[in-house]
């Protein structure tokens, strides 16, 4: 007799793995107290010497290994001497739920491990990218549930709305009277709707996207600070680095050369 078996998936990856930044390093320091960032950030350490901290718990970065650190997490890194480790930094969500902040790690498999090794030998950048890309998959399918939560349910069409339009420019957050007006509810309502709903005020979320939104260009671009800044919605450098700092625990620069070294 056939057993007919169906399992539906659920949290579809709403797009495959972007890598915004990919290397490998000799690293003779590594000292970084303040690691938030907004993508995900994947270690596969070739040989040993650093290791993460982050709520008391304590991760080596240990040759076989790979660690994979959600969004939000800020933890801290440090090194008893020089390592040599492939990093790379991902844009990745899935479908209706959101990353919950922490470190995962498991094993690298051998013949991964070997081709990290011949690629520090021979630098083959097209093939890191595509090995780094294939242990990011096998790493995201062994999270636990436990990695992600839902997405609020349950939300109102014009809180909804005015989400979208928050996120749909990072060069400009539209006031609350704007949004009220394009979701056809007074300002006051609107925001005591959104903050309910969601959280926080509709300019908060508006300050959260841009600096999230600042942090990506910072990792993945050359373009100049103050160019960011513009980007952003910031009018100059000054206001963008106090806001930056304020989120990040950090500036802007040290942000952008501490996520290149790490």
């Amino acid at each position: 007799m056939q057993v007919d078996r169906t399992i539906l998936a659920e949290g579809a990856a709403s797009g495959d793995p972007r890598v915004v930044l990919c290397r490998m390093a000799d690293l003779a320091s590594w000292d970084l107290p303040h690691m938030a960032a907004p993508h995900w950030r994947l270690y596969l350490p070739l040989t040993a010497g650093g290791e993460l901290r982050w709520q008391g718990s304590r991760w080596d970065l240990a040759p076989g290994r790979w660690l994979l650190i959600a969004p939000g997490t800020d933890c801290a890194a440090s090194c008893s001497r020089g390592f040599i480790k492939t990093y790379a930094h991902f844009i990745w969500s899935l479908t209706g739920q959101r990353a919950v902040p922490g470190i995962h790690s498991g094993g690298l498999p051998g013949p991964a491990r070997a081709d990290l090794r011949a690629l520090w030998r021979n630098p083959q950048p097209r093939r890191l990218g595509l090995l780094v890309q294939s242990q990011f998959r096998l790493a995201a399918a062994r999270l636990p549930d436990a990695a992600f939560v839902p997405e609020p349910a349950g939300r109102s069409p014009a809180v909804s709305r005015a989400l979208a339009l928050l996120h749909a420019n990072p060069a400009r957050t539209p006031g609350n009277a704007v949004l009220g007006a394009a979701v056809g509810l007074h300002p006051g309502s609107l925001v005591r709707r959104f903050t309910h709903e969601v959280g926080h005020s509709p300019q908060r979320e508006g300050m959260r996207f841009r600096l999230e939104h600042a942090a990506v260009l910072l990792a993945e671009s050359d373009d100049p600070i103050d160019a960011v800044a513009i980007a952003c919605g910031f009018g100059d450098r000054y206001h963008f680095t106090r806001a930056f700092s304020a989120h990040w625990h950090q500036p802007p620069a040290a942000f952008r050369r501490r996520s290149r070294g790490g």
